[in-house]
C-alpha cells in the first residue's frame, strides 16, 4: 500500500541537510482489532502506561541529553523517521521501504528509527505488557543488509558513532 500523505511536516528542518530525496513510506498496515480500537488510542494519551514521558522527535535526535545530533536531517528525512519510528499513532507500518541514490542518508534514517523506537520502548512501563506479550518476554530488533561486510562496516559503524558522540 502507498502512503503518500503523512502525517507530520518538518519543513523548517534546514541547517546542513542532505540533497532533496524522495523519502516515499511504503508499507502495509497491522491488521490487530485491538490496536484499532478508540479506548487503545485513548490508552496511549494515559499516563498509565508510560514510565517516562517521550520527548519529540526533534528534542531526541538534537538534545544534549539525547543523541545530540551534530548533523541535521532534511526536511523530507526527518518526516520518514517520524511515520516509520512513530509505533503509536495509527497508521501503523510494519514495514518501510526508501529507495535513494548513494550517500543520501538510507542508512542514517534505518539506524534513527531504530534508536526512536527503542526509546519509545524504553519509556513505556512494560513493552512486554502493552503489546500482550509474556512479562518475560524479548522484543528484539533487528537488522537486515546485503551481506556482512556492510552491515559491520556502514550500518553497524554508523550506529556505533552515533551512540558515543
Amino acid at each position: 500500500m502507498k502512503k503518500s500523505q503523512t502525517k507530520k511536516s518538518f519543513k523548517d528542518s534546514a541547517l546542513n541537510s542532505q540533497p532533496l530525496v524522495d523519502f516515499t513510506i511504503l508499507g502495509s498496515l497491522l491488521n490487530d482489532i485491538s490496536i484499532d480500537s478508540i479506548e487503545d488510542v485513548a490508552e496511549l494519551e494515559s499516563d498509565d502506561i508510560w514510565e517516562f514521558t517521550p520527548v519529540d522527535l526533534e528534542i531526541f535526535l538534537y538534545g544534549e541529553e539525547y543523541l545530540n545530533l551534530t548533523m541535521r536531517l532534511s526536511a523530507p528525512q526527518l518526516e520518514f523517521v517520524y511515520n516509520t519510528a512513530n509505533i503509536f499513532d495509527p497508521p501503523f507500518f510494519t514495514e518501510s521501504v526508501l529507495m535513494a541514490g548513494q550517500g543520501s542518508g538510507k542508512d542514517t534514517c534505518s539506524i534513527l528509527i531504530g534508536l526512536r523506537i527503542v526509546y519509545l520502548l524504553h519509556c513505556l512501563k512494560s513493552p512486554q505488557k502493552y503489546f500482550g506479550m509474556d512479562t518475560n518476554g524479548f522484543i528484539d530488533s533487528i537488522n537486515v543488509a546485503q551481506n556482512a561486510d556492510i552491515a559491520r562496516n556502514i550500518y553497524f559503524s554508523t550506529l556505533s558513532n552515533i551512540l558515543r558522540s
